[in-house]
């Protein structure tokens, strides 16, 4: 479904200026959380939940790569605990069919470095474009299919230039018609 070959470096930046290193970047870092009754972007979920799965946890983005042909891509690389090279593509077609049920082709993409690690919009709660980062809030089972938490906030600290760029492609994505994406002014 995904051809990762078809990425391309956004039309803003110079290959020298989309990367930092990737050996220098922290590991995945949990801030804390909640149990019982938790809220993400506003909707309740309620059960027995535990600190460790409902932490939000904070990954620095090193690297955005975009596509902009029939598909919008977003791919932000990251280190994570098990992989330095970490990378999250969100992909979704630039139209939706508008046949009910929705076909697989109109749902949002998600996949991490390889198809294993893989889920679609089923499994999203939300994913929000703020001021300073973005947040991808998943269900049990997308949290399960990504092997990341809960929600994961993919932040753009060290590297603020590529934040637009990013920002950028959730728009298209909200224009192409995917109701779990969205933009925050903040």
């Amino acid at each position: 479904m995904f051809d990762s070959d078809k990425l391309t470096q956004p039309p803003l930046l110079r290959p020298s200026q989309a990367a930092g290193s990737f050996a220098k970047r922290p590991r995945l870092q949990s801030g804390g959380g909640a149990t019982g009754t938790r809220a993400i972007m506003g909707k309740t979920i309620s059960g027995q939940v535990n600190d460790a799965a409902t932490a939000p946890c904070d990954v620095e983005v090193e690297e955005v790569l975009t596509e902009h042909d029939t598909l919008v891509v977003l791919s932000l690389g990251f280190a994570s605990a098990h992989d330095p090279l970490d990378v999250l593509h969100i992909v979704c077609g630039r139209h939706r069919s508008g046949r009910e049920p929705p076909p697989l082709e109109d749902e949002l993409y998600i996949e991490r470095s390889d198809q294993s690690l893989a889920c679609d919009g089923r499994d999203v709660i939300h994913l929000a474009g703020h001021s300073n980062h973005i947040e991808l809030a998943l269900s049990d089972a997308g949290m399960s299919a990504l092997a990341l938490p809960h929600c994961t906030r993919f932040r753009f600290d060290t590297h603020p230039e590529l934040l637009p760029i990013a920002r950028h492609q959730l728009a298209a994505m909200i224009r192409a018609g995917q109701p779990k994406v969205s933009l925050q002014e903040e």
